[in-house]
């Protein structure tokens, strides 16, 4: 198998590569990303893999670097984040458009080619009341534009399954932890905020936003897995939840940091939120039984493990003098 992974250089991206390069079967493993080697996660990713500078909006590009490496299976990661200073445009454009230039280019490569979409829990928005948790045939109710562009970025795979026969399956990621999460996470930035603190080169106190909100986090090695696997037994024109299936409130995350810091952290509330979509939705739980069944996947790495690797990561970023924020 020839595994080809867009937006490698992202949160997910390095770890699906290393566990993609673990498996016997899997040949060889490509990606493409805007932004080469340069993200703060490119030093979690693997040196063994062909790599390509593309941008998923230059349809012509994207064709090129597909009919090159020629790939028996795609993983789509890539994507624009809900994030300050991206604009509504960029999102449709990158998350929509995106998928399309690559469907489009997988078509005229080969169309017996496998590909993954991973989408979001966003889709989903708020839970109705009285809900337990969230189902594939939960009703979308996106509450942000990022989470309209994944919903419509969902309906591009349906159609070129539906209607050109290509074998599309869609994976819903819930809240994804673990180390190289982007700092503007709740997680990660208090990760970063003890981190620095330890070593001198911040003060004591975290700074946190809205702690009401409940979750459904999953380390992203996890996750890896399970996409790995819906890519070997997941069946086109399905989508899956992919999820701990476990609520979990973000203080807990917090408590958990803190009860690792080797120096006393004070808490401190602030008015602007790091994690805006907590406001707006209180809860959000997955359900993840159509995954279970159609794999022998299942979550095996608890909350905690994936807080203390996350603080070790910004340990040894701002140890080795990185200043990404």
């Amino acid at each position: 198998m020839r595994f080809l992974i867009t937006g490698i250089s992202g949160f997910t991206g390095p770890h699906l590569a290393a566990h993609l390069l673990k498996q016997p079967a899997v040949e060889q493993v490509g990606g493409l990303d805007r932004c080469g080697s340069s993200p703060p996660t490119a030093v979690l990713l693997p040196l063994d893999i062909a790599h390509y500078q593309v941008d998923v909006c230059v349809p012509d590009d994207v064709r090129k670097a597909v009919a090159e490496f020629a790939p028996s299976h795609v993983v789509h990661l890539a994507a624009l984040p809900q994030a300050p200073g991206i604009d509504e445009e960029s999102l449709y454009r990158v998350n929509v458009l995106g998928t399309l230039h690559l469907l489009r280019a997988v078509r005229e490569h080969d169309p017996e080619t496998k590909v993954l979409i991973v989408g979001s829990s966003a889709c989903y928005g708020r839970m109705s009341e009285g809900s337990i948790s969230l189902t594939e045939h939960t009703p979308f109710q996106p509450v942000t534009h990022y989470a309209a562009s994944k919903v419509a970025q969902e309906m591009v795979g349906v159609a070129f399954h539906a209607g050109n026969g290509l074998a599309v399956i869609r994976a819903r990621s819930f809240n994804l932890v673990g180390p190289g999460q982007p700092v503007n996470l709740f997680a990660s930035s208090i990760a970063r905020q003890i981190a620095a603190a330890e070593l001198g080169l911040g003060e004591p106190t975290l700074l946190v936003g809205n702690l009401d909100s409940v979750r459904d986090f999953l380390d992203v090695r996890d996750a890896v897995r399970a996409y790995e696997q819906l890519m070997r037994l997941g069946s086109g024109g399905e989508v899956y939840n992919v999820c701990s299936g476990r609520p979990t409130p973000v203080a807990d995350c917090l408590e958990l940091l803190v009860a690792m810091s080797e120096v006393p952290m004070n808490v401190k509330s602030r008015t602007e939120d790091l994690m805006r979509r907590g406001q707006e939705i209180g809860i959000q739980v997955g359900d993840n039984s159509r995954l279970r069944e159609a794999t022998d996947w299942s979550p095996e790495i608890p909350l905690e493990r994936s807080m203390r690797d996350l603080l070790q990561y910004w340990r040894i970023r701002l140890a080795d003098g990185s200043t990404d924020s």
